[in-house]
């Protein structure tokens, strides 16, 4: 019985989760293409302390 109930949640938790992981993961693999999807801009999608570390993004869209 432990096993059937065992086999429950892992499908339940595969079934509930695997389309938010899934969604999770392409948004970290291609950011930048979901950025210009969404129209939002480099301080709206990174954020200004990100961008203050990071200049050379601001250089590669200027």
């Amino acid at each position: 019985m432990w096993a059937l109930l065992n086999i429950l949640v892992a499908a339940f938790i595969i079934f509930m989760e695997f389309p938010s992981y899934l969604n999770a993961y392409y948004k970290w693999k291609y950011s930048e293409e979901y950025r210009e999807w969404e129209g939002k801009s480099l301080e709206e999608w990174y954020g200004k302390q990100y961008l203050k570390k990071h200049q050379e993004l601001l250089k590669r869209e200027g």
